[in-house]
């Protein structure tokens, strides 16, 4: 604690006066903190960290543009945040006191107070495992001549497992019913690796349904699939979060630690890391991307996120010609894939002419698309992609095939040859209607 003070050139002192039931007081003119001197321990270091958080975040200069609450919020936030991370569990008070601040209080902007939580409770943290890590050294050059030593190491062990895996910070945000539309709440993400912000809207269309919760989580195959919220977080919190949404019970913002969750913290975070580059991709028509982006995808890579054809490009750049021939040809599958996809939506047992166009609009798109992989035109992984963005396109319109239907190309990846002549076509299109003809 003395390290993070002194990083911020805040003094930690005795109090100026008796604070009666005050755990502790920031004197933000001064750049001095002090705690009461009846606090047990516990207390003492999570009043402190709300107390540095009061002194970083609202100085002499900036603590006007903060109301009472907005300080509050943040200064507990923040020692919640880092209590949290090195295991200590304040919930018991720190949510009873944020409820206490936050119900009913106008927050202009909490994604921004919530922005500057993250950041704050980033510092504290590396400021504490900077200092942690000095200990351990320290620990480390000592002879391990007793038990107490070999306690000692093996607290410090413990420290360096804990930092090998990063210190994402996940908190989830409950819009106030006033604003709220579909969207009812956000999970805030802090990147560890990054130390971007991102977040995930949490949806509810169904307003008498308490159960319809989702979120829109980006897959390793370059797609969002809406997941429940129930599948993310554990039934304790996810009922608190139910009934802050819904009953406008309890706290408003909440610290996910991965106890608290269902899933890898690590996994949804570097999920969204790789979900922006994509944003990024579709959304600009000549992203630029950083060196660290670049030297992050390829570790995605790695892990078996698909490509992504502007970070490609950037890695493997290709002539003029070769790039525009690969445009043409996405196009060109996009459009084949499409219209063979819509003929076997109307396709039909009993009509012969549907089941033709069918074959004809499959034969079309899969010779195209083995010409186009084979002769390195198109990559599988790219290919595969462009399904997906195909089927996403044809399920919001509502263009499905039926299972019977469906279920006659599961295996044409493993099946298909191209056809070597119009004769071999048109005995299948013979063989085809030989069979419409005997199921009648």
């Amino acid at each position: 604690m003395e390290a993070i003070a002194e990083k911020n050139g805040v003094k930690i002192i005795e109090p100026k006066q008796e604070l009666g039931v005050a755990k502790g007081v920031s004197y933000s003119l001064t750049k001095e903190v002090a705690l009461n001197p009846r606090n047990s321990e516990l207390q003492n270091v999570k009043t402190l960290l709300h107390e540095l958080a009061h002194a970083k975040l609202h100085t002499a200069e900036t603590h006007m543009n903060y109301s009472a609450p907005e300080k509050e919020f943040q200064a507990e936030m923040t020692a919640y945040t880092v209590s949290s991370y090195f295991g200590m569990d304040t919930s018991a008070y720190s949510l009873g006191y944020l409820a206490d601040w936050t119900q009913g209080k106008e927050l202009k902007d909490k994604s921004k107070l919530l922005k500057e939580v993250h950041e704050t409770s980033t510092e504290f943290i590396e400021t504490i495992e900077n200092t942690l890590e000095k200990v351990k050294e320290q620990i480390h050059e000592k002879e391990v001549g007793s038990m107490e030593n070999i306690k000692d190491m093996d607290q410090s062990s413990a420290l360096e497992n804990l930092k090998e895996t990063p210190a994402h910070l996940v908190t989830i945000e409950v819009l106030d019913k006033d604003i709220q539309d579909e969207e009812v709440a956000r999970i805030h993400m802090m990147d560890a690796v990054t130390n971007d912000i991102s977040y995930l809207s949490v949806w509810n269309a169904d307003k008498s349904n308490r159960e319809d919760l989702y979120v829109s989580l980006m897959e390793k195959y370059g797609e969002r699939d809406n997941v429940s919220l129930d599948e993310i977080l554990r039934p304790d919190v996810y009922e608190k979060v139910q009934d802050s949404i819904f009953d406008g019970k309890g706290n408003q913002s909440f610290v996910v630690n991965q106890k608290d969750a269902q899933m890898s913290l690590d996994e949804l975070v570097k999920d969204e890391r790789y979900g922006v580059l994509i944003d990024k991709a579709e959304e600009q028509k000549n992203p630029a991307f950083s060196e660290k982006e670049v030297e992050l995808y390829k570790e995605m890579k790695k892990e078996g996120y698909a490509p992504i054809g502007s970070l490609e490009e950037k890695l493997n750049p290709l002539p003029h010609t070769a790039k525009h021939v690969t445009a043409s040809m996405e196009k060109e599958l996009s459009g084949k894939y499409e219209s063979f996809k819509r003929a076997q939506s109307h396709e039909t047992v009993n009509d012969i002419d549907s089941i033709i166009h069918r074959v004809q609009m499959e034969e079309r798109y899969f010779a195209t698309k083995h010409v186009a992989i084979d002769n390195e035109l198109i990559t599988q992984e790219s290919v595969t992609q462009l399904e997906h963005k195909v089927q996403e396109k044809l399920n919001k319109e509502g263009v499905t095939a039926t299972k019977q239907t469906a279920s006659k190309v599961v295996d044409r990846e493993k099946q298909f040859e191209p056809f070597s002549n119009f004769t071999q076509f048109q005995n299948v299109t013979k063989k085809k209607k030989q069979e419409v003809e005997l199921e009648r």
